[in-house]
């Protein structure tokens, strides 16, 4: 409990408002999401269970200084953390996030350091029980091998061009080892995505590629995905399309998925999200996949919020996972396999 204690200050800042300064005076965003439920899980080859899960809570401080000449220079320091720690070794219980120092002007932003990719980034437009016991990345950015791209890169440089109506672009690049024998390529990959924005619709083209066994490729090979992610904001609705296809000369780890999404405000702070995700092997031609949720969520204010969710997880193939307890897959399903469960949730945001 004492290596506790720390965290609990620190989410009790922003409820006192409590400015962070650096030593030279200068304001920083001081900001975390605190995300827990309750859930009860089943599976037809492992049983069922009660759980309290930890989806992803972070804390972190971002800031802005400006230069000379239109320069400014910009940084991210994140962290994840698992409060419900699940017998997690100590060195576990902190998790590096985005963290990179950068530089932008009119020409654009670039930043180094650990980044977030597009490619990542993008299904979360459209997924609306991200960070959930339903998340679409179950599915959405998972091969039948359990090799799941929608991850960061560490040793990476970023750049983000500048708008240009509601048009942007960005490329990221990121480098884990050198070739170590003859034969072996370098352990890279990058993104090149395309963006549009404006008040009701958002859409995103993302090519991502790799070398040297990064996840889906081997350690001769190369691989590739493409996805394509669409919004669109009508009155009290929102829709979400997603579609991604990857290529890998590892042929289990080829096929496509498509993500569907429907989320209506039904009164006043409340809303219904239903959503389904399915995937078919490319090299057996038949489904790999399929998943469906159905939740309400109730607003508090404009930093909380609670939900309930039921979703159940079909899969022919192994290694696709429902549920997530800090970054650790609960459970993955195994070949011809059904999981299903309902959770009750609280996220917070400052």
């Amino acid at each position: 409990m004492v290596r506790y204690c720390w965290v609990w200050i620190l989410l009790a800042c922003p409820l006192f408002g409590i400015e962070v300064l650096d030593e030279k005076g200068h304001a920083m965003d001081f900001y975390g999401k605190v995300r827990l439920s309750t859930s009860h899980v089943s599976q037809d080859s492992a049983g069922e269970g009660w759980y309290v899960s930890d989806h992803k809570t972070r804390l972190g401080l971002k800031g802005t200084y400006s230069g000379v000449e239109n320069i400014s220079l910009f940084y991210r320091l994140e962290i994840g953390l698992d409060l419900v720690d699940h017998n997690k070794a100590s060195q576990d219980f902190l998790v590096s996030r985005d963290t990179y120092l950068g530089i932008k002007g009119e020409w654009g932003a670039l930043s180094i350091g650990r980044h977030n990719t597009a490619y990542k980034v993008s299904a979360v437009k459209v997924d609306l029980f991200n960070h959930t016991l339903a998340d679409a990345d179950a599915i959405f950015g998972r091969t039948a091998t359990g090799k799941d791209i929608n991850h960061r890169f560490n040793n990476s440089l970023s750049y983000n061009s500048p708008k240009s109506g509601a048009w942007h672009w960005r490329t990221q690049v990121g480098v884990e080892d050198e070739a170590t024998s003859a034969g072996e390529k370098a352990k890279q990959a990058m993104n090149l995505s395309l963006h549009y924005g404006n008040s009701n619709t958002k859409m995103d083209l993302v090519a991502y590629g790799e070398s040297g066994a990064f996840k889906l490729s081997s350690a001769q090979g190369d691989a590739y995905a493409l996805r394509m992610v669409l919004r669109h904001d009508h009155q009290k609705n929102r829709y979400g399309l997603g579609v991604e296809k990857t290529f890998s000369d590892v042929s289990a780890n080829e096929r496509i998925a498509v993500l569907i999404s429907w989320r209506r405000q039904m009164m006043p702070h409340h809303y219904l999200s239903v959503q389904g995700v399915w995937a078919q092997d490319s090299e057996a031609g038949s489904d790999a996949a399929k998943m469906a949720a159905v939740g309400w969520t109730r607003k508090i204010g404009k930093h909380a919020e609670l939900y309930g969710l039921v979703t159940v997880l079909d899969s022919d193939g192994g290694g696709y996972a429902l549920a997530k307890q800090g970054g650790s897959d609960v459970f993955t399903t195994s070949v011809n396999d059904r999981v299903q469960g309902m959770a009750l949730g609280i996220n917070y945001s400052f």
